[in-house]
């Protein structure tokens, strides 16, 4: 039987030291020799970063998963998997082979699990035949996960077709008759090539509501507060829902959870969701942000000098997002195998037994994965739909099989957890309503899978561990991305504007000191750090554009819409209308104060019910169907801020002087932003290129 092998990914020439008799299927060897294979042009060379690039996920498959490290172009890394029975089979990761970079570039990975003694063994001559049968195993899984992906393409490809002919003949077709005026033609490429600049553009020549056709299907624009609101709050489920609306597709990862889900079923996992997001709720997780942040300050930005602090920030938000949804803890305690800069070398176990950080790097690695496949599709405009069985659609078919036998595994675990604790997990569930009882359980896990699991409706039921399973990928996949978004693009304001960052930093220090970290409570007393997070969001909104489709004949204004258009809101425009915004390109937290000091302010929350308090704030959503993690992301915002203010000063990068080209950039040169600013990468959401800083101690 195989027992360890270690082989070169995707960067600069590596040795390969397995002795496996025979090819192993999924990497190319020189048996029994130990020169080195060539695996891509040197990483220096203009043709090897093409190389790279095409590289930028190598495949491993074990048992029918794929596990993908996803590098940004830093030293090289080894991959050590270890091949056993499916029985002992231990998690496969990647581990650094190289000393930090001098810049400090930051970097996600799944982390090792197997010792670097094992790097190699040799393999007695008698286990062909195990070998054999190792490499059937492994391919008839890939055939599995073909041949599912396969049905899946049947199914789908009739109302494809069906959908691709109602588009094609909507393109040779008028508008509606009393449809909103808009540019002529299909602006597919016009959106996809420059969307910032596309929306600015339409509703300036315009106005507010705007028609045109995108990909064959019918749209409007919506950037004005009266047709938001009757869009998001007061037509909301009734005439404008979330199903049908073109270019937010759904995932099989997110499945059916609250992001996609209409009707009675998203308002009972609503109604069922709502608990764990309650106020008291979102404070307990106060302590891992808080503590994650301070680790990540203390293991990768001790040396100071440039840092992309916006990867930094992914890797961080990911730790916070599985320990609060799964019980994942930042922590010390690692294996020595596992890389310093992986996510999952900041992960122990919780107190639970149903938590491992074996569970932890599946799940890193899965969702790395998942989230590279998503942000390549959004950079073609979903040309390719998820259900074709291409060779990247099969990676990341396998991708949520992995999470999804993780998952349910947890689910299944912590259901026997609780029975076996409380007797039933029904006797759990009235154990959680009692304070005491609860006090009482030192073994009750206080994460979001808990807190879904024993949640009831008016009813008594609870959710399957199918929606249990959806929502919790929905809040891993929505959570993760859009903070870091938020927290990247708020220290390049502070870097940017460095009179707002002292300002913030002595607020902190005011109310903390030194050396005391932010809590819960201490942040609310900061309300000038609050109004950076709010001004923030105003600028760069990370979900720019919000969807909705008429379900039935709607009229909006003064114009006519046909079942099925797609609307689109787009926060971006309407947080920069000069109508409602004093000065609205610039970055100036202090437009919050008059609105925080007036009576009855209960926190920033209260500023995002509704469409917020001028009718055009609106950085979550709006109505019914605002985020749910609000509160969650709000408050993971001003303590990690505040952690990194407390001890670190945010600079910008001076590079020389560079024009802006296209009409995209006339936000940042109308705001008078450095050319070194970060630039905005709107795909899906409203991401920053990179935010290359230079921090050091204060």
């Amino acid at each position: 039987m195989i027992r360890s092998a270690s082989f070169p990914c995707g960067l600069p020439p590596s040795t390969i030291t397995c002795k496996t008799p025979g090819k192993l299927p999924w990497v190319s060897q020189r048996v029994g020799r130990t020169e080195p294979d060539q695996v891509g042009p040197g990483p220096s060379s203009k043709s090897g970063q093409i190389f790279l690039n095409r590289q930028f996920s190598r495949r491993c498959i074990r048992h029918g998963t794929y596990v993908a490290a996803l590098r940004k172009a830093n030293p090289p890394y080894t991959h050590h998997a270890a091949i056993q029975s499916p029985a002992t089979a231990p998690a496969v990761g990647f581990r650094s082979t190289a000393s930090p970079s001098s810049h400090g570039s930051s970097r996600i990975s799944a982390a090792a699990t197997t010792p670097t003694s094992s790097r190699s063994s040799t393999v007695p001559a008698d286990t062909g035949a195990s070998a054999e049968s190792v490499r059937l195993s492994l391919w008839l899984s890939l055939l599995q996960a073909s041949a599912e992906q396969f049905a899946a393409a049947i199914v789908s490809a009739a109302a494809a077709a069906t959908g691709a002919a109602v588009r094609l003949q909507r393109l040779s077709q008028p508008l509606p008759l009393n449809f909103p005026a808009g540019p002529p033609g299909d602006q597919t490429l016009a959106l996809l090539s420059d969307p910032l600049s596309f929306l600015s553009s339409t509703t300036k020549q315009y106005g507010q509501l705007v028609g045109f056709m995108l990909g064959g299907e019918r749209v409007v624009l919506v950037t004005g507060r009266e047709a938001a609101r009757v869009v998001l709050l007061e037509q909301a489920g009734s005439v404008y829902v979330k199903e049908g609306t073109a270019f937010f597709p759904g995932s099989s990862l997110a499945g059916n959870g609250l992001l996609v889900s209409d009707g009675a079923v998203w308002q009972r996992q609503r109604r069922l969701s709502n608990p764990a997001f309650r106020r008291t709720a979102v404070e307990a997780y106060s302590g891992a942000m808080v503590a994650a942040t301070r680790n990540m300050l203390d293991s990768q930005w001790d040396s100071g000098g440039y840092r992309d602090v916006y990867m930094d920030f992914n890797e961080l938000t990911l730790r916070v997002t599985l320990e609060a949804l799964f019980g994942f803890r930042a922590g010390e305690q690692q294996s020595s195998s596992i890389s310093p800069s992986s996510p999952a070398a900041h992960i122990a176990p919780s107190q639970s037994p149903s938590t491992s950080s074996e569970e932890a790097q599946q799940i890193v690695a899965a969702v790395e994965k998942a989230f590279m496949f998503f942000t390549q599709r959004a950079a073609t405009g979903f040309v390719i739909p998820e259900w074709l069985p291409t060779w990247d659609n099969l990676e990341f078919a396998a991708a949520v099989q992995q999470l999804d036998r993780v998952v349910y595994g947890m689910i299944a675990r912590r259901r026997e957890e609780l029975s076996a604790v409380h007797g039933s997990v029904e006797a759990a569930v009235v154990a959680a309503t009692d304070s005491v009882v609860a006090a009482a359980a030192p073994n009750f896990p206080s994460d979001l899978l808990t807190s879904l699991l024993l949640s009831r409706d008016e009813d008594g039921t609870g959710m399957s561990d199918q929606a249990l399973r959806d929502e919790l990928m929905t809040l891993l996949v929505a959570g993760q991305e859009t903070s870091a978004i938020l927290l990247g693009w708020a220290a390049a304001l502070l870097a940017a504007h460095p009179e707002v960052q002292e300002r913030a930093a002595a607020e902190v220090a005011e109310v903390c000191g030194r050396d005391a970290p932010p809590t819960a409570t201490s942040v609310r007393h900061m309300p000038y750090l609050e109004s950076i997070v709010l001004e923030t969001l105003r600028l760069y909104s990370p979900a720019y554009m919000v969807g909705r489709c008429a379900r039935v004949d709607a009229a909006l204004g003064p114009y006519s819409l046909p079942s099925g258009t797609t609307v689109l809101v787009s926060p971006y425009i309407m947080h920069r209308d000069a109508a409602v915004w004093d000065n609205p390109d610039a970055f100036l937290p202090e437009r919050w104060r008059e609105l925080q000091g007036r009576e009855g302010y209960h926190g920033y929350m209260s500023l995002m019910s509704n469409l917020g308090p001028n009718g055009a704030y609106l950085p979550f959503g709006g109505g019914p169907r605002n985020c749910i993690g609000t509160g969650f992301a709000m408050m993971e915002a001003m303590l990690v801020l505040g952690a990194v203010l407390q001890r670190y000063r945010l600079l910008l990068t001076l590079p020389a002087p560079q024009s802006l080209s296209g009409p995209a950039r006339a936000a940042e040169t109308n705001s008078d932003l450095p050319a070194s600013f970060p630039k905005p990468k709107p795909l899906l959401t409203l991401r920053p290129e990179a935010v290359v800083l230079w921090v050091t101690r204060r």
